[in-house]
């Protein structure tokens, strides 16, 4: 700011020293028209010369002045800091659980170092301890307990280095404690559980059409699909069959738990569910007989080993006539055929034969 008071000065004179140099130019009328050109010539020169001397002064006398004057800081915008989700109330507390079976229960539930641990306390076996670490959590869920009137007071969490069945005073506690960890995993709620999508693309060697209705419905986050595709069950084989020229699919699971499993079937057909399949296996070794409840009590359905699939029943059609059902698949190849036989209601013979290629899940 110091050449600012010079320049106020000095702008007066300068402005005063033109106006008497026009003056002086522009006496003498009576000069020869010669003389009249050169002295206008040298007026604008001068004139001219003093323009350009009062412009770099005004100019030099800002530069400083912008110079000596106070900037103001450039403050960078402070990055967003994540609000730390706060644990529900069942977290880092200890409550009691009484239910039918097992008494009184003490559970302690916490987190620290990075997991989650219950502590579990009943007269009869003492202490049992189990936890998940939070960064391997892939599935938490809010169910249904048997214990307490099928309330879902119970959650289940779990990771890649193991579970939790945590159970819950109310159902709103569970509520509370499977959104906390679901959120704190990073999951994605859908199909009514906290989950880590899997995308799904149709297989080049399946029906193009069947494969696209089960897509349109895994990715509408229907909730009977969405169950079987993302069940994590290490005892479960789970396919999904598409048929060759039509919209039918159909999804087959079946359990081996040592020497007893469990085998389920559900046939879709334009994204909608037409006829379930359902029955017990008896295991020996790596061989399985599926059994089923028919009118007549308990009655061999189909077999199952570690290179084929069979099943076949009889059920009553919409005709009211009956329909005998056969399903066969190869497991290594995944191909399938299925056949239905009957009479109609005026006693007309019916066929029915599809096949198509069958994806494993798991």
């Amino acid at each position: 700011m110091s050449g600012m008071p010079y320049m106020i000065k000095c702008r007066p004179l300068l402005f005063s020293f033109i106006a008497s140099e026009e003056n002086s130019c522009s006496s003498e009328t009576t000069e020869d028209s010669s003389r009249v050109m050169n002295r206008n010539h040298n007026c604008r020169a001068r004139f001219l010369e003093l323009a350009l001397v009062l412009f770099v002064a005004h100019s030099s006398v800002g530069q400083q002045a912008n110079a000596a004057s106070p900037q103001p800081a450039i403050i960078p915008p402070s990055p967003t800091i994540p609000q730390l989700a706060i644990p529900p109330s069942p977290i880092n507390s200890t409550y009691v659980i009484r239910d039918s079976i097992s008494g009184v229960r003490t559970v302690h539930l916490y987190e620290g170092n990075g997991q989650l641990t219950r502590d579990e306390t009943t007269k009869t076996s003492g202490m049992m301890s189990d936890s998940v670490k939070y960064e391997n959590v892939n599935y938490v869920a809010a169910e249904e307990n048997s214990l307490d009137h099928n309330r879902k007071t119970t959650v289940r969490v779990e990771a890649s280095d193991g579970f939790l069945i945590v159970s819950f005073r109310t159902e709103m506690e569970a509520k509370a404690v499977a959104d906390y960890v679901g959120r704190k995993c990073s999951l994605e709620f859908f199909g009514s559980a906290w989950r880590v999508r899997r995308p799904f693309q149709c297989p080049s060697d399946v029906g193009p059409t069947a494969c696209q209705s089960f897509k349109e419905l895994l990715d509408h986050d229907d909730q009977e699909i969405v169950v079987f595709y993302y069940a994590q069950d290490k005892h479960e084989h789970r396919y999904v069959c598409f048929s060759e020229d039509w919209t039918r699919f159909f999804l087959i699971r079946y359990s081996n738990y040592g020497h007893f499993g469990e085998f389920y079937q559900e046939a879709f057909e334009d994204g909608q569910f037409v006829r379930g399949n359902a029955g017990n296996i008896n295991w020996i070794g790596d061989s399985g007989t599926i059994s089923t409840l028919g009118s007549k009590g308990p009655q061999q359905s189909g077999t199952v080993d570690a290179s084929s699939f069979l099943y076949q029943d009889e059920f009553t059609n919409r005709m009211g006539t009956s329909t005998e059902y056969r399903l066969s698949f190869r497991l290594s190849t995944g191909r399938y055929t299925e056949s239905s036989s009957g009479k109609d209601n005026k006693g007309k013979p019916f066929y029915l034969d599809t096949s198509g290629t069958c994806t494993k899940l798991n």
